[in-house]
């Protein structure tokens, strides 16, 4: 037991297993989320495939333009601050640089995130 306790640590080390870690991101008030963020729309998940999250923008902030898609490679950043993108959700959708700072508004079994809603609401 001892030998396959060691020769699992000994790979891990020679691997370069890390623990994981939890998301640094530190919440701002959503004013300054939106003033900051590069893009920034209104949209809904349309496909989700390998890893690709597209979006169609409904609402344009900044960066967009109503009616377009706009895509989110959800595997290039698999972090615990990433967002989980699933078909028929609706975001408020702050650039890919700021992914913590984005809202969920309506997930994919239509249930309206009042709360987050009506900060967007006031916001924009």
């Amino acid at each position: 037991m001892l030998p396959r306790i060691f020769l699992v640590l000994t790979m891990m080390l020679v691997m370069g297993a890390r623990p994981a870690q939890a998301c640094s991101y530190k919440a701002q008030p959503l004013p300054q989320n939106i003033q900051a963020a590069k893009v920034a729309f209104i949209g809904s998940v349309r496909t989700v495939e390998n890893g690709l999250a597209t979006l169609t923008i409904e609402k344009t902030i900044r960066g967009a333009k109503d009616g377009d898609t706009f895509d989110v490679d959800m595997l290039k950043d698999q972090s615990s601050c990433s967002e989980r993108f699933a078909a028929g959700q609706r975001w408020l959708f702050l650039g890919k640089a700021m992914p913590s700072g984005s809202l969920l508004l309506q997930d994919d079994e239509s249930r309206i995130m009042t709360d987050n809603l009506a900060a967007v609401r006031k916001e924009i």
